[in-house]
Parts: structure tokens; sequence; C-alpha cells
């Protein structure tokens, strides 16, 4: 999966000076946190809930991760309730009980407690993807044989 920009946040300034994030409410219901039916002012936390959300039916095969009756789902959302969707569900993936506790984080109903962009690609689902990806784009050269001073391995790597 790829985390990527879909164009909900944007940057702007408050009237006290801090930058803070404004959202338009745009999504789907069902698909919002339960923050996104009461506020005006949303944060980016709210895109990681919803990003939690998409993996979660995603890896499941279309289970959404608080039920399949889209009326219910949103009470649940709203109220806290548990998700549905449990660890058994993840299918194609190496470690599900990994992957499941990522998308929990992702879910929880208190926005501080979600993960950063920066904790979601450390974890455990995206290194291995990211190692790939890496050594696919930049391949790793064969090392040369014996030690060499910094100067000489710069000229062995452009020769490569």
């Amino acid at each position: 999966m790829k985390l990527a920009n879909f164009g909900i946040l944007r940057r702007v300034n408050s009237e006290d000076g801090n930058t803070t994030s404004l959202w338009k409410l745009g999504g789907s219901k069902g698909w919002l946190p339960a923050e996104a039916y009461i506020q005006t002012q949303f944060t980016i936390e709210m895109d990681f809930y919803a990003l939690g959300l998409v993996y979660g039916y995603s890896l499941s095969k279309g289970c959404h991760p608080f039920g399949d009756d889209k009326d219910e789902r949103i009470v649940k959302i709203k109220k806290s309730k548990p998700m549905t969707l449990t660890a058994n569900q993840l299918q194609n993936v190496t470690d599900p009980e990994k992957i499941f506790h990522l998308i929990t984080r992702m879910l929880s109903s208190v926005p501080s407690s979600r993960p950063s962009a920066s904790d979601v690609l450390k974890d455990v689902f995206f290194n291995p993807i990211a190692a790939a990806a890496r050594d696919l784009v930049f391949p790793q050269p064969p090392e040369p044989e014996g030690k060499l001073d910094s100067v000489s391995k710069v000229i062995y790597l452009l020769q490569v």
C-alpha cells in the first residue's frame, strides 16, 4: 500500500499565528472519524483514521472495520465502539497480528493516540516494502575486494 496526499487537508494560519490544518468535510459517511461529525476544524490525524479504515477494508477483502451495515458503522464510530474486524480476517499479509495492531492504533477514538506518518512508515508492514523498493531502484553494487580509501571507493562506485 502507498501513503498519499488525497488533497483533503490544507494548511492555513490561524488567528493566533499558529499553523493549523483545516479540512472540508468531503469524505463518505462511515469513512470518517467520530470528531468529523462534531467539529468544524479538522486535523491530519483524521486522515490517518480514514487511512486505517481503508487498510482494514483492503486487507480484509472488503470488510469494513466497523461492519457492513452503513448506519450501524456510523453509530459505532461516533460512539467509539470496538471494531468488528479481527486479525483473522486480514489476508495476504505475513503478520496479521502486527498489521491489526497498526490498524487499531490508526482507528483510535483519541486523535492524539493515532500514529504519525513517520510512525506508520516505520511499522513492520512498510519496512519490507520500503526495503524491496529501495533495492530495486538503488541496487547495492558488489563490495570491492580489499579495503579502499574514500577517494578510491568513490571511483570504484562510479565505475560499477
